[in-house]
């Protein structure tokens, strides 16, 4: 949930930043939809491997506890 709350926010604070430029006669319409498609798909990608990294951890976790629990104490 924080990640798409930080997707969001950033979306709100692009939107201004690129609106004020296109106010201005600094960009165009083109270039400012090329801009947002290039930071979205980044922020997508970056996300993407949050969650693949928390699910290797995860996984990791997992079989570290089957690997402990498989094992007998030898005394």
């Amino acid at each position: 949930m924080h990640v798409i709350y930080h997707l969001l926010e950033n979306k709100v604070k692009l939107l201004k930043i690129m609106n004020n430029f296109r106010k201005r006669g600094l960009l165009s319409f083109s270039v400012i939809h090329w801009l947002w498609m290039d930071k979205m798909n980044l922020a997508r990608i970056w996300a993407e491997q949050r969650c693949l990294s928390y699910v290797i951890s995860l996984n990791e976790k997992a079989n570290l506890v089957v690997a402990l629990s498989n094992t007998s104490p030898s005394f």
